[in-house]
């Protein structure tokens, strides 16, 4: 791998979280391309990763770089030009809805079909993009009838959607995604939206790649190479109140519920929004809104494999487990950089090779 590979995939294997200390780029230098053709560069110091550097929140655009940055290599600049773009892999003309449109509705429209995200327009322009959970923490999931607060679309939009163009490279926008924590982008051609990619976008076309045998041998490593063994673990009698706790000091996304060393249930920040936007007391205990018995992977399966479940179920974490013991979890911000990797040039990475 040349330089440019090797810094960008230095940014992914951190799970685009942090510029690794022995990088040897001081804060002031590192590559910064502007925002969606912005002219202004857009950093991010991610809290856990605070000792380690700036990350840049990114899609290639080498006409605005950081004065003081380096210059960027060549093959990062071709990867508009040479990677997998996002008009490959988007969902074309999605799903939108309108400012006026009520809270109801738009649990209707994402329930019909299974959806988790949707564009919000006032009449030709986008505004926004509203998520499931946006929904979950305003409703709890319920109807008008059953909520105190009535409300539309418009209400729920918090400023300037990030959005990209469907030229962009599939790589930097994953880069995107992963450092603003954010799980879609609408794709504009000028100011009409035209898609929305996802993180799961990006994991069908990865596993597409893998059932075509085309990609790295890293799709064939087993999960216990890329899973993570700090878990964060609670029991089902434990309440809503010690979750919220964990969330907020860990910043994790899931919390695996777990009795007598087995496997029970599984937490995630949808949930807790759920139970939040229910107004369930917080001394209610999680085995009463928990996701039971969830699916799971063991160590030795292949990432592949990973990706394939995580797709079919549209879920975003897979505890791991080894004759029915709890060892890692292995989630769907874990497999982005193996899915970067591989998207970047397949052709190059074939499993003949």
């Amino acid at each position: 791998e040349n330089e440019g590979d090797q810094f960008l995939h230095s940014i992914l294997s951190e799970g685009a979280r942090g510029i690794p200390s022995d990088s040897g780029r001081a804060n002031n230098q590192c590559y910064a391309p502007a925002l969606t053709r912005a002219t202004a560069v857009t950093t991010r110091r991610l809290p856990h990763k605070a000792d380690q550097g700036i990350l840049i929140c990114a899609k290639l655009d080498s006409s605005a770089f950081l004065p003081s940055g380096p210059e960027l290599p060549a093959s990062l600049l071709n990867h508009r030009k040479t990677a997998m773009n996002v008009r490959e892999i988007m969902t074309a003309n999605p799903l939108t809805v309108s400012k006026s449109d009520s809270l109801d509705e738009l649990m209707r429209i994402m329930e019909i079909n299974q959806l988790r995200h949707l564009p919000v327009m006032d009449g030709g322009t986008l505004i926004g993009v509203l998520s499931d959970r946006d929904l979950l923490a305003a409703t709890g999931w319920r109807s008008e009838r059953d909520r105190k607060q009535a409300g539309t679309a418009g209400d729920l939009v918090r400023g300037k959607p990030v959005c990209c163009s469907p030229d962009d490279s599939v790589v930097m926008i994953a880069v995107d995604l992963t450092s603003r924590l954010i799980g879609c982008l609408p794709v504009l051609e000028g100011q009409t939206l035209v898609g929305i990619v996802t993180e799961m976008d990006l994991l069908a076309a990865y596993s597409k790649l893998a059932g075509e045998g085309k990609g790295s041998k890293q799709m064939l490593e087993p999960v216990e190479q890329l899973m993570s063994t700090s878990l964060s673990t609670l029991a089902p009698t434990s309440t809503l109140a010690e979750a919220l706790e964990i969330e907020e000091a860990r910043a994790v996304h899931h919390i695996l519920v777990v009795e007598d060393r087995r496997l029970v249930g599984i937490l995630s920040n949808r949930d807790l929004a759920q139970a939040l936007g229910a107004e369930l007391d917080l001394s209610t205990p999680v085995s009463t809104f928990m996701s039971a018995d969830p699916l799971t992977i063991e160590p030795q399966e292949p990432l592949s494999r990973a990706a394939m479940y995580l797709l079919d179920g549209k879920i975003s974490a897979l505890p791991v487990t080894d004759d029915d013991r709890l060892v890692g979890i292995l989630t769907l911000s874990d497999l982005l950089d193996h899915c970067i990797v591989n998207l970047r040039q397949p052709d190059s990475y074939s499993s003949d090779s």
